[in-house]
């Protein structure tokens, strides 16, 4: 695969097919909404499967495809003094390894170096996917596939395409989201060349060439404060086009929008930025059905959840000052997605130590619209899933089935990708 640079043209894009419930398709019909916080006991084994596949794996982002199969971003790590590779993992709706997907269920993007699967988002009227990761040569990496996760080589070079931001220093994807005119948005960030990390955007078109308008040659870049060690974790793209991107404000909780060219949206917060909390950052952002911003993270050790109007302001009828801290108890919580279903509950989900000897549970919490915990769900509002010592959800999706929720359990001397499903 040949280095892409960011004035690289692609190919023409490929006409779209029809859109109906066919390949990756993220509405939902319930949406959780009657989720009571149980297992399901007929995906895998209780309501969770551990995938066991070779090297370690673990999973980071989920998406469904419209015939219910799930398809996941995952980092499979390589034996001892072998490089890791990005991958995706497919299952059906069970949970079983989709063997008609990739080699066994699992698309391996070989070793180029240090690579990790990132973020994914559909294309939905392409059934298409597309993942975020790090690539080995320290550039943003996407990938874009089809239902059996095989490339569509008409993205970048061979269905991958690799992203350098200036000046060329270890650059990271961790989430991407498509806008309402079918570009791609990419949070990432970009480490300067004393090592200080910052904040920056990628937006791509469907076949990974960068979008002109946006911002300098499809690039914003936050390096303000390169002091700060800014880092973005999550992204989520709006219905007039602009953006929303979240993470760590030199440990603040950190949310900025975007107009849809790239240029800072002033009105939003102060200057165009929200900050909150003490020590602290956001993992993962979602749009509530009114408008509003919730985010999710973790501060001083904790669990948050934080609300935002549309205009970044924080909902004062939601917590305590917009943010909610988990009381479920543990040490060193996080959460590390969130979801909100169309009544407007919020679920978030992660990891809470549980027991005298603090083990991390993978969690799901749901609270009502105003940040009180939902004690419908679960119980007292949660559930915990222990496989391991060290378990922990980082990527969550509601949808007809419930709500589900990958990530990692620590099967020492190996990580697997775990999958939960609650009704």
């Amino acid at each position: 695969m040949g280095r892409l640079g960011l004035s690289t043209v692609f190919v023409a894009p490929v006409a779209l097919a029809a859109c109906g419930r066919v390949g990756f398709d993220p509405v939902t019909i319930n949406g959780g909404v009657d989720a009571t916080g149980v297992l399901d006991p007929t995906f895998g084994t209780d309501g969770f499967v551990v995938v066991a596949a070779g090297a370690s794996i673990d999973g980071y982002d989920i998406t469904r495809r419209g015939d219910g199969y799930l398809v996941l971003g995952s980092h499979r790590v390589g034996p001892l003094g072998a490089d890791d590779s990005f991958a995706l993992t497919g299952l059906t709706a069970d949970g079983e390894l989709d063997p008609a997907f990739g080699t066994g269920g699992i698309l391996d993007r070989g070793s180029t170096g240090q690579d990790y699967g990132g973020g994914l988002t559909s294309l939905g009227d392409e059934r298409l996917i597309v993942g975020a990761g790090h690539a080995g040569t320290d550039d943003v990496e996407l990938a874009r596939v089809d239902l059996t996760g095989a490339p569509i080589t008409t993205f970048g070079t061979g269905g991958y395409a690799l992203y350098d931001f200036p000046p060329g220093q270890q650059d990271a994807a961790n989430r991407a989201a498509v806008r309402p005119d079918g570009t791609i948005v990419v949070c990432a960030t970009a480490d300067t060349t004393n090592q200080d990390s910052h904040i920056a955007l990628l937006a791509v078109d469907a076949n990974g060439a960068p979008v002109p308008s946006f911002g300098v040659n499809g690039i914003v870049d936050e390096n303000q404060t390169p002091s700060a060690n800014d880092i973005c974790w999550a992204v989520i793209a709006l219905p007039d086009g602009s953006i929303v991107a979240a993470g760590d404000g030199g440990s603040q909780l950190l949310a900025l929008r975007y107009h849809a060219d790239g240029t800072r949206d002033t009105n939003f917060g102060t200057g165009g930025e929200w900050r909150g909390g003490t020590n602290g950052r956001i993992f993962a952002a979602a749009l509530a059905p009114d408008g509003d911003l919730v985010l999710a993270g973790t501060d001083q050790n904790h669990g948050v959840v934080a609300r935002l109007s549309p205009a970044g302001v924080p909902r004062a009828t939601f917590g305590t000052d917009g943010i909610v801290t988990e009381t479920l108890g543990g040490t060193a919580n996080f959460f590390h997605a969130v979801a909100v279903q169309p009544d407007g509950k919020i679920v978030a989900a992660g990891a809470i130590g549980i027991g005298p000897l603090a083990d991390d549970d993978a969690t799901f919490v749901r609270y009502n619209a105003d940040g009180t915990l939902d004690t419908t769900f679960g119980t007292g509002g949660a559930v915990h899933v222990d496989v391991s010592t060290t378990d922990t959800i980082l990527g969550l999706m509601i949808d007809d089935d419930g709500i589900v929720g990958v990530g990692t359990v620590d099967l020492v001397p190996t990580t697997r990708l775990f999958v939960a499903r609650v009704r």
